[in-house]
């Protein structure tokens, strides 16, 4: 039915029964909710983590799966057995077999649901339904930062708060086909209503309820799209959404303890990268067009509402995944992670959207880094002839958001060189000289404070990231139009560096006193890493050479001295800490930074086993993160890149010459 909507509100259970109150949402017109193998996903019925609340515990907004912690409100959707809150993971086996059975039937008889005049389903011919193209929460949370004092005394503060809305939707040129419906959000909002649409499911016309057409029209009636869902059904999707229903439902398993290994031994690491990796074996799930899958949160915009299901990116999807798996296959000795790393990555091209954007994180850098070091880890050349094919397509993608290393050009810049430098081939280098003559007349005439128009320093979101984005095309092109932008970068940042606190500030922060990152994205770290990879692309005698130098050993020692981290994590947490060690470590010549990055990293693992690995500090029956950047395959990657950082190439910048002494010139070779 592509059903949405059934979350633990519109429920409640009638002793064992959970009962559907609210129907509206029963058949949905939502594209993505007519997606082969995203109806349960879609549904709101599979838990669904929200850290949005004061006290900031998990609250499962999901209409099925366990109490989120002792005492938690609103529990009249939970099913009752005994006269005890019955706890869906103790039934799980129970319920799959129920699904299965069930749809099963629905097969059996198909063409009667499809045509019999008294089949329930013609009830929803030409029925009115509702349209839902956000969380309701998202509404009530716009509405909240709106009808403040501030907001309610100046129409222009209130204003600026319901535009939140629009983020991600109308950044596009010529603005997306949501443009009419944000608008019509916009007006109900203005007017302290939470915006209702509906249509009828043999239209695609959306109306405001009671009111007139938006102008938005969803691409296909979702009656023919029920129809046609129903007709194309087979028992092998059956049996993938039986396998993504217990998974989504079922707690994580226990970790085996690590061995008790002294500290400094590989074995640590081995086994951890292993335990890891069988874990994401294990839980990967087919996919509708063959690839796998993973399940995992993702914030949703504007919310802290986490969605079970993964996207294709390199950050926080499966081809982070792909390419731990891979990377376990080769060292660690993983062998089953193998065919699914080739089967995700080779799915990439197909998946990609240009909408997807350019930067490293979710666009097409983090694409091409996936594809590259791909085929070098599985032995696959293949890989960097789809990524060939995929980097023809940088001219025609859009710029939007934030102009940066993870969200814009300038980690497609990066990442399109180190496809050159792979394969020899000269389309990449034509394809980032042109994404950088785009982003030249943005940072020419600019003045200090605002940092290469991003207003902020910082590697992944801020100056250094683009500095990093003009050297390299100085390296590989020899022109000099790109020096000065990447040395006039690293200028800027170097007056913002607060000697007491031995850091750059994130500027993020408004306060009157100065907030001070601690990660690869903001402060210390990110900014260590920026200046070695400098250091390798300048030549010897350069004269900004000495003063990178000095900024990178100052960053070190910070990132070494840094208090506890929010979390373990490659982004904002210990992992990526180790990581910067380590290469500072190695290119500066210096054993002390490899022993506190392997210590560092030991550490993290001996945490995480205890909780599968779900980074600490653990949130109470929270979901298992499996994604890169900030899951347990960057716990896994690591592991590895403290074990062999020769035979891995470092994924928190796109480009990053193999390790060794800083000084000596060397392109990245395949792993």
């Amino acid at each position: 039915l592509g059903s949405v909507d059934v979350h633990q509100e519109n429920l409640i259970a009638a002793g064992e029964h959970p009962v559907l109150i609210d129907a509206e949402c029963l058949l949905s017109a939502m594209p993505e909710a007519q997606e082969h193998g995203l109806g349960l996903i879609r549904s709101g019925l599979l838990p669904a983590w929200s850290f949005a609340g004061r006290s900031g515990l998990p609250r499962n907004t999901g209409g099925l799966g366990p109490e989120p912690y002792p005492g938690a409100a609103g529990r009249r959707h939970l099913p009752v057995l005994n006269g005890q809150v019955a706890d869906i993971r103790a039934h799980v086996d129970a319920v799959r077999q129920g699904f299965t059975a069930t749809t099963a039937g629905w097969l059996a008889r198909r063409d009667w649901l499809l045509d019999a005049a008294a089949s329930p389903l013609q009830a929803l011919q030409g029925a009115r339904i509702r349209f839902v193209p956000r969380q309701t929460q998202a509404y009530a949370l716009v509405l909240r930062s709106a009808a403040t004092p501030t907001g309610l005394s100046d129409g222009r503060a209130f204003g600026i708060r319901l535009d939140a809305l629009a983020r991600g939707r109308l950044e596009t040129s010529p603005p997306a086909p949501e443009a009419e419906l944000v608008a019509a959000e916009r007006e109900a909002l203005a007017r302290l209503d939470i915006p209702a649409f509906e249509l009828r499911t043999d239209s695609t016309d959306v109306h405001l309820r009671g009111g007139g057409p938006t102008g938005f029209h969803v691409p296909r009636p979702a009656w023919p799209a029920l129809r046609a869902r129903l007709a194309e059904m087979s028992e092998a999707e059956v049996a993938a959404q039986a396998s993504l229903l217990a998974l989504a439902l079922a707690a994580p398993s226990p970790v085996p303890p690590l061995p008790d290994a002294p500290v400094g031994s590989d074995a640590l690491l081995i086994e951890a990268a292993r335990q890891i990796a069988q874990a994401l074996v294990d839980e990967a799930l087919p996919g509708h067009d063959g690839a796998p899958a993973w399940l995992g949160p993702e914030l949703d915009a504007g919310l802290e509402q986490v969605r079970d299901n993964l996207q294709h990116d390199l950050y926080g999807g499966t081809a982070g995944i792909a390419l731990f798996l891979a990377a376990a296959a080769r060292l660690a000795g993983a062998a089953r992670g193998g065919p699914l790393a080739l089967a995700a990555l080779a799915s990439l091209p197909r998946r990609f959207r240009n909408a997807d954007g350019l930067g490293y994180g979710r666009g097409l850098g983090g694409m091409l880094t996936a594809l590259v070091h791909g085929a070098a880890l599985l032995g696959a050349p293949a890989l960097l002839d789809q990524a060939l094919a995929l980097a023809v397509r940088a001219p025609a993608i859009a710029a939007t958001g934030r102009d940066d290393l993870l969200q814009g050009r300038p980690g497609a810049i990066l990442a399109l060189l180190m496809l050159h430098e792979a394969t020899g081939e000269s389309a990449p280098r034509d394809a980032a000289i042109a994404l950088g003559q785009a982003l030249l007349p943005r940072l020419e005439g600019l003045p200090p404070a605002a940092l290469l128009g991003t207003g902020l320093t910082g590697l992944s979101h801020g100056a250094s990231g683009i500095a990093l984005a003009m050297l390299a095309l100085h390296e590989c092109t020899g022109a000099a139009v790109w020096q000065g932008p990447a040395l006039a970068g690293f200028a800027v940042e170097r007056r913002q560096f607060d000697r007491q606190a031995a850091n750059w500030p994130d500027l993020r922060h408004k306060a009157p006193a100065r907030v001070f990152g601690g990660s690869w994205c903001h402060g210390a770290p990110g900014i260590a890493l920026a200046r070695l990879a400098a250091l390798r692309a300048l030549p010897e005698g350069q004269p900004d050479r000495a003063a990178l130098r000095e900024e990178a050993e100052l960053a070190l020692a910070t990132t070494a001295t840094l208090g506890e981290a929010i979390d373990d994590g490659l982004c904002c947490g210990t992992a990526g800490r180790a990581e910067v060690l380590l290469l500072g470590g190695i290119g500066l010549g210096r054993p002390d930074l490899l022993t506190a990055a392997r210590r560092m990293m030991e550490g993290v693992l001996r945490r995480g086993v205890g909780d599968a690995y779900r980074l600490r500090p653990a949130r109470p029956a929270g979901p298992v993160n499996p994604s890169l950047f900030t899951g347990r395959a960057g716990l896994g990657y690591q592991a590895l890149r403290i074990l062999a950082p020769t035979a891995l190439p470092s994924l928190l910048l796109p480009r990053f010459p193999q390790p060794g002494p800083i000084g000596t010139r060397r392109d990245i070779p395949p792993a």
